[in-house]
């Protein structure tokens, strides 16, 4: 038997088990840090990104590149 103090110790350690993971907390981290709402469920990463000010910051566009590419994976032709 588990108490809520177990199991939130538990999802913390298996959050950034892989670095896509790492990738998409820094992601939202970055962007709570520059937005003080909530972004909608609807809106997609280059909103999200130009509603906290940071599209065009040179760390914003790197984040952007690489969330994608953890979020959504790399497409092929």
């Amino acid at each position: 038997y588990m108490d809520e103090g177990e199991k939130i110790g538990i999802l913390r350690r298996t959050w950034a088990r892989t670095e896509e993971d790492k990738i998409r907390r820094n992601y939202r981290k970055f962007i709570r840090k520059h937005r003080k709402d909530r972004p909608a469920k609807f809106e997609t990463p280059t909103e999200i990104e130009t509603a906290a000010g940071v599209a065009d910051m040179e760390e914003g566009k790197k984040l952007h590149e690489q969330y994608e590419l953890a979020r959504y994976g790399s497409v092929s032709k």
